[in-house]
């Protein structure tokens, strides 16, 4: 509200990036660019999906008129209503994303919704519901960006990378787990057992 960038971005605290995010400045036509979730977890695949009564709520508050948009996630394959990844989102300040997306979290805040295991990411569905009603035509991010490192092995061949030379950014939560030894010791073992990754980059190394 107070910046007068064309394009802002919005980051979690817990990424590494490895070359210049040159697609955070999106193409003409596009107002936000973003990669879908990568696993359903509260996401719906649709009428029958015991999550769509969450979802439809929150449509309602954010405004969505078009039902019939969907994704796909990139680890398990699922094709849910859009549901994507609020670590790395990049908007064009003109069209108000960010300030629409505040307003739908104090909605909910508002009528007392509250984080539980049935919504637990809360922010980013609101964010998600929130692009659907202002946005028409989404950027998704090349499969480098918010690249989901530990969940490689999981990953489509066709959609794996086998080298951080062909990553923008990780997105890891295990940065932040429990107790340093558990971070290093599950961190390490992550590194180690990646399939068909290139072990010999600079950039390996140095992440390790």
């Amino acid at each position: 509200q107070t910046i007068d960038a064309e394009f802002l971005v919005f980051l979690d605290s817990d990424l590494v990036f490895f070359s210049a995010p040159t697609e955070f400045l999106l193409p003409l036509g596009y107002d936000a660019g973003i990669r879908p979730e990568h696993h359903k977890m509260i996401g719906s695949e649709g009428i029958d999906d015991p999550n769509e009564e969450y979802w439809m709520h929150l449509y309602e508050l954010a405004g969505v008129k078009d039902l019939d948009r969907f994704i796909t996630t990139t680890v398990d394959r699922k094709t849910i209503r859009p549901f994507w990844n609020s670590g790395v989102v990049s908007v064009r300040r003109s069209a108000g994303v960010f300030t629409a997306w505040q307003q739908t979290i104090e909605k909910l805040l508002e009528e007392g919704t509250s984080v539980n295991s049935k919504n637990f990411y809360y922010e980013q569905s609101a964010l998600s519901a929130t692009i659907c009603a202002r946005v028409d035509r989404v950027w998704q991010f090349a499969t480098g960006y918010n690249y989901p490192i530990h969940s490689h092995n999981q990953i489509i061949a066709a959609e794996r990378l086998d080298s951080f030379d062909r990553v923008v950014c990780i997105h890891d939560h295990l940065f932040r787990s429990r107790t340093e030894n558990y971070r290093e010791r599950t961190w390490v073992k992550t590194l180690k057992c990646l399939k068909e990754f290139d072990r010999t980059s600079d950039k390996y190394d140095w992440l390790y």
